[in-house]
């Protein structure tokens, strides 16, 4: 085997994207020996540092992320969920050592290319690279009016994609953070998209940093209160209140949260750690209660099974 040398990477990439594409498509039968054999590359690259202190691997980085852009693969087994980690990984090899007028340059591409269309397949791991590296302070104030008008853009638009906002201003964030621009600032920042779960969870940490735990609790109900149709996302609010009222002391708090959770969610998990957590000599009623709450009744008999219980006994309060 030749030696690998950085001018001849993207004939090799476009080689093994050329071999198992038919018609334009690499097809399911094909897509683990395309993965294996770029993840092969790809491990070339990183042993023989072709990547470390190179500025002119930029070029052969943004071939790369072209092509594999907008790929078109059938990837059901999930070989791009295993591949591209891997290329992120090279983006981040790369600016680590990279000097710092191309680390500038390299910014400047994935904001002017990262929304488009053509990078719809590398777009998340093209956002991780983005948030994860860039971070002298002139890149980062870059960043910040980048944010900044990317999400005043998609407020104007009609996209079905706004959910984006929540996470780009969550980002803008973190880069105040990594400023280290004034906490209170941060917290106004966020609270003004405290509607979106990016934004309101990170508020939510800021908070119980702070020990502010009832506005940290305020914060995610609501959250709750906006989102009301949304099962999926109470259960990780109620997690994370749970959490807070455990780490904080406040047992009664902690104890209904419990309660909420178990019958909210069904979960024999839940159940077990509540009972756990109630005093044995106030169960018998507790139990009771917790009964006539459950509304699923396969969770109800599920609950009088492990109680070997074969009937609901009638709610008795002292």
């Amino acid at each position: 085997m030749q030696p690998l040398k950085l001018e001849d990477l993207n004939a090799q990439f476009d080689s093994i994207v050329h071999r198992y594409r038919d018609g334009g498509l690499i097809a399911y039968r094909d897509a683990r020996y395309f993965m294996n054999d770029m993840l092969n590359l790809f491990e070339r690259i990183e042993r023989l540092r072709l990547f470390v202190n190179n500025d002119g691997a930029k070029k052969v980085l943004v071939h790369f992320t072209k092509k594999l852009g907008n790929l078109n693969i059938d990837d059901s087994n999930g070989e791009m969920s295993i591949l591209l980690p891997e290329f992120k990984n090279l983006w981040m090899l790369f600016l680590n050592t990279a000097s710092a007028d191309v680390v500038t340059e390299c910014r400047k591409w994935i904001e002017n290319n990262i929304l488009k269309t053509e990078m719809w397949l590398v777009e998340g791991e093209l956002w991780d690279v983005y948030n994860e590296a860039f971070n002298s302070v002139a890149d980062l104030k870059a960043k910040l009016k980048y944010f900044d008008k990317i999400i005043e853009s998609e407020k104007q638009s009609d996209s079905i994609r706004s959910y984006r906002i929540g996470g780009w201003a969550r980002s803008r964030a973190t880069v105040m953070c990594k400023l280290k621009m004034d906490h209170s600032e941060v917290k106004k920042y966020l609270a003004d998209y405290a509607n979106f779960t990016d934004c309101a969870f990170l508020l939510f940490d800021i908070l119980v940093e702070e020990s502010k735990f009832e506005e940290a609790e305020n914060c995610l109900k609501h959250l709750l209160d906006t989102h009301k149709n949304w099962s999926g996302l109470a259960e990780k609010v109620h997690a994370k209140l749970k959490e807070m009222f455990r780490a904080t002391g406040q047992t009664e708090k902690f104890g209904d949260m419990l309660k909420t959770m178990v019958v909210a969610q069904s979960r024999m998990d839940f159940y077990k750690e509540y009972k756990d957590f109630v005093p044995k000599q106030q169960w018998k009623d507790a139990l009771v209660e917790l009964l006539n709450s459950i509304t699923k009744w396969d969770f109800r008999m599920d609950v009088l099974a492990y109680e070997n219980m074969t009937a609901q006994p009638s709610v008795k309060f002292p």
